[in-house]
């Protein structure tokens, strides 16, 4: 009976140490090799030579030439603070209208409901409406507060265009 349970345990101890050995043996992951298996799968999407890779859209990105395109130009925004309720504000929204048609495609406009978005108008220190900020960059270049004329807006619409376009903003 000593010899079977002798026996055993040596059995066991020779397990232990195979496990342990092939736990530690094996790799942290798996890392799957490309080689001629995965060449032969050219029709599934894997290129086989270059001239394959160049036929479906090009080298490899790290052999693509860099080509930078400068960024256009910054557009100005207009932040355009109103109110529902205040009359000038009603007053002023077919001359802002007409106007954004106008410049629409050189100005960003932003009308923004104080009594809506209060933090907004914390923020730009609006406490009167009607109130416009223009800004280039996220930088504001001019500040005014009441009813604007039309002619009065193409002038400072004209100026910030100008000057986010020289890049003095």
């Amino acid at each position: 009976m000593r010899e079977i349970v002798t026996a055993l345990a040596l059995c066991a101890v020779v397990l232990i140490a195979m496990v342990a050995t092939t736990v530690s043996a094996a790799p942290a992951r798996q890392i799957r090799k490309v080689g001629a298996a995965d060449a032969s799968k050219a029709g599934e999407g894997y290129p086989k030579t270059r001239q394959d890779v160049a036929r479906k859209g090009g080298l490899p990105v790290s052999r693509q030439k860099q080509h930078t395109v400068p960024p256009p130009p910054p557009k100005p925004v207009l932040l355009y603070f109103y109110a529902a309720w205040a009359v000038p504000c009603k007053h002023q929204d077919p001359i802002y209208e007409k106007l954004k048609k106008e410049f629409g495609a050189k100005v960003e406009f932003k009308k923004i409901d104080v009594d809506k978005d209060p933090q907004l108008a914390k923020k730009y220190a609006v406490y009167s409406v009607p109130k416009f900020v223009l800004e280039c960059n996220g930088k504001a270049i001019e500040r005014w507060l009441g009813i604007t004329t039309q002619q009065m807006f193409k002038s400072k619409l004209n100026k910030a265009i100008e000057s986010c376009k020289a890049g003095h903003a």
